[in-house]
């Protein structure tokens, strides 16, 4: 099956019964990504409270795995510009 099929097609059932992190989920990309694992049936997702896991610091990492324990992480996280 090819990406576009299965993202299409055959997502439907893949993340219904998987536990998806969505880090960045409280941010305008990360809300429609939420939405749209929502629609594709999927009951456990997660999002990643900034102010509880700073996610540059591996202990909050650690322990973001071990109290959400997801089988997927999405990604979605935009750091503001430092100067």
């Amino acid at each position: 099956m090819k990406w576009k099929e299965f993202i299409r097609d055959g997502s439907v059932g893949f993340f219904t019964d998987k536990r998806v992190t969505v880090t960045g989920g409280r941010g305008f990309l990360g809300q429609y990504v939420i939405q749209k694992l929502s629609e594709r049936g999927t009951k456990n997702i997660f999002v990643v409270d900034r102010e509880k896991f700073d996610l540059t610091q591996l202990a909050d990492i650690i322990r973001m795995y071990e109290e959400q324990k997801p089988d997927i992480v999405l990604c979605d996280i935009m750091m503001p510009k430092m100067d």
